[in-house]
């Protein structure tokens, strides 16, 4: 991503840009404390804070469903002599909760009932399809093969429903 502000188009840099982070309490902004290295920041952590020291002007949106745990990050933080933006939160909005939302207890305790609908939504994605999805490895996967390789056939399915419902919601934004 910060390629195509540095390289591809410069000029992005100079706009100002709304980042938003969703599920920024599980997987975006976090560290890890191992033996060997110490403090690290994990990867998406030093991307965001790239990111955001590339461009001129941004604004940084977390969307969680835990929004105090974001208050748990530090104001300041330098890791290694590398200082990171805040990313604590200036303020926290909550939104209404729609009487439609589907939420964890659909997706994980429901789903697991045969006879509920739930039971569509949720695919586990099993040990080996995330192994091969770690690290690039032609011997296992070719990213041109992504739609016929049979070595991801959870985040394959989860794509093509993601296409396909994101077509059935512009038909039906147009009336059809």
């Amino acid at each position: 991503m910060a390629a195509l502000f540095r390289d591809t188009y410069p000029q992005l840099a100079e706009k100002r840009v709304l980042l938003i982070d969703d599920e920024a309490d599980y997987a975006s902004v976090g560290f890890r404390n191992t033996p060997d290295q110490g403090v690290t920041a994990n990867t998406t952590t030093q991307q965001i804070d790239g990111l955001r020291t590339l461009i001129r002007s941004s604004a940084f949106l977390q969307v969680t469903a835990t929004p105090y745990s974001l208050y748990l990050q530090p104001d300041e933080l330098a890791v290694h002599g590398v200082e990171f933006k805040p990313v604590r939160p200036a303020f926290t909005e909550l939104v209404p909760v729609h009487p439609n939302y589907v939420g964890s207890d659909y997706y994980f305790e429901a789903s697991s009932e045969q006879r509920s609908v739930a039971s569509f939504m949720y695919h586990p994605v099993s040990g080996n399809e995330l192994v091969v999805l770690k690290q690039p490895d032609r011997r296992r996967f070719k990213i041109e093969e992504c739609l016929t390789s049979g070595a991801i056939p959870m985040l394959r399915a989860a794509l093509c429903n993601f296409i396909v419902g994101g077509i059935i919601r512009r038909l039906q934004d147009e009336g059809r």
